[in-house]
């Protein structure tokens, strides 16, 4: 009679911790998926708009007074920067490539831009010219004279991109009045 073994009572799973877990697993789900949504949302709240080239350029141009290049005696470290902060503002704002060219290659670029007249080239072509000079054929201008280069390439960016913004302005008026 060893074969006969009596009626047991069925299993009953305990389906109670399989429930908690896929609770669990579906909070922690929602609480992730609400966190990325949280720091997506405060990302999109921080996004700055871009700087034009213009509050780039004086930007670089602030910072590169505050080191302090200028009463170290270290004008031709001032006059690379200043040259490139220009060069970069010319790229940007009026979309001349001035990285590889020389002041002889670059005079027809400006020319042929549109926007500026005669003198703001010849501005423009002085600033560099001087700039060339203290960079490469070592010529130490005063502590005047290199304020003064300072002076004209910020004048010099505010007053074209000034110009530009409102010839944009008021092209954008006249399409709104024809349009």
């Amino acid at each position: 009679m060893t074969d006969i073994l009596d009626i047991r009572n069925p299993v009953i799973w305990d389906l109670r911790w399989v429930w908690i877990l896929l609770v669990s697993l579906l909070l922690f789900l929602l609480l992730y998926l609400a966190y990325r949504w949280w720091q997506r949302r405060k990302e999109r709240r921080k996004m700055v708009p871009p700087l034009t080239p213009l509050e780039k350029g004086i930007g670089r141009l602030e910072e590169m007074i505050q080191q302090k290049w200028i009463e170290e005696g270290r004008i031709r470290e001032f006059y690379f920067a200043l040259s490139e902060i220009f060069r970069d503002f010319l790229e940007a704002e009026l979309g001349v490539v001035t990285k590889e060219a020389t002041l002889e290659e670059l005079k027809p670029r400006l020319k042929a831009v549109s926007e500026l007249i005669a003198q703001e080239v010849n501005e423009a072509m002085q600033l560099l010219q001087v700039a060339d000079l203290a960079k490469f054929a070592k010529l130490i201008p005063t502590k005047e004279k290199v304020f003064h280069s300072y002076r004209v390439c910020r004048a010099w960016m505010t007053k074209i991109a000034e110009r530009r913004r409102q010839l944009a302005e008021q092209a954008l008026q006249l399409q709104k009045v024809s349009g």
